[in-house]
């Protein structure tokens, strides 16, 4: 896989520890290695495990059925439906829900660890709405990477600017450690999703 940028717009509010699962699956989940992991945007999950249930979110569901469980939790929980992080990343919530994930039996190209199954998500998070941009992976870790910026391509049809364009030429191991200092930077722990809270989200 080239390396494309993992952190997607959607950087998440991390669940209290980068290690807490926040689904729960009928069938064991496999998690993209390492080096094989898609290109996913940070997540982070600030909220209490005992925090009471509102009515999770159950698919099949359209927008509007979304965006109102959403805004339910965000009144339960007496938080935004999206905060604003220091460095300007926006965050939406994402409320607790329940899907099938995997692909039909039948489905042609179908993977053999694609097994259809039931996931549950069994906490709120905040999902990053955009992509990391440029500028503000730089306020982070105090470098660009991307190809784009370095030959001076791909710039804002509208401004001309590259800082506003998603970073991109970060590994996994990169993305993992800018939300390790992000985590720093905010006091507030930030995560990669999971596969299945990105597909989900």
């Amino acid at each position: 896989m080239n390396r494309l940028s993992y952190l997607w717009i959607a950087l998440v509010l991390l669940c209290i520890s980068a290690c807490t699962r926040t689904e729960q699956s009928a069938a064991p989940e496999e998690y993209p290695a390492a080096d094989h992991a898609q290109d996913l945007p940070p997540a982070v999950s600030p909220f209490p495990p005992t925090e009471p249930m509102q009515p999770p979110l159950v698919a099949p569901f359209d927008s509007h059925q979304a965006k109102a469980l959403q805004k339910a939790w965000a009144d339960h929980l007496g938080t935004p439906v999206q905060i604003t992080d220091s460095v300007g990343m926006k965050f939406n919530l994402i409320p607790p829900g329940e899907f099938t994930m995997g692909s039909p039996d039948l489905e042609a190209d179908r993977g053999g660890d694609e097994t259809h199954h039931l996931v549950r998500i069994t906490k709120p998070f905040y999902l990053s709405a955009n992509e990391v941009t440029q500028v503000q992976y730089e306020q982070v870790v105090d470098k660009n990477p991307s190809y784009f910026s370095a030959l001076g391509k791909g710039k804002d049809r509208v401004s001309g600017d590259t800082s506003q364009l998603p970073v991109e030429q970060v590994s996994w191991s990169d993305a993992v450690a800018f939300c390790g200092k992000l985590s720093e930077r905010e006091g507030v722990e930030y995560r990669l999703p999971t596969e299945a809270e990105w597909e989900y989200a």
